[in-house]
């Protein structure tokens, strides 16, 4: 005992919480900087997979088959190369054709 024991245990039980609740914020903060690190590398990770993985599809094919599929798939745009996009109907299974949806 001292002077002031309920004081002292007063300021004991706070001080305990206050801590306890700055040790809880310093954890979420970091799992939160170590979730944003991982989504980071994920992000990377996942288009060089998908660069390896489109190089063995490549690398796999011979360069005779390459060539000819090669104007189905991409465009030459003024020296650029695009890859082409064709809409389809479901429904019909067929090519839209973007005079007839015209809303003229």
């Amino acid at each position: 005992g001292g002077k002031y024991p309920l004081t002292s245990v007063a300021l004991l039980v706070l001080y305990v919480v206050v801590i306890t609740i700055l040790l809880l914020n310093l954890l979420i903060a970091m799992m939160g900087d170590t979730y944003a690190d991982v989504k980071k590398s994920a992000k990377k990770l996942w288009h060089l997979e998908r660069a390896r993985i489109a190089l063995d599809l490549e690398n796999g094919i011979s360069k005779s088959k390459r060539d000819l599929n090669f104007n189905k798939y991409w465009v030459d745009i003024q020296g650029e190369r695009y890859l082409q996009v064709e809409q389809v109907n479901n429904d019909l299974n067929c090519p839209i054709d973007d005079e007839t949806n015209d809303d003229d």
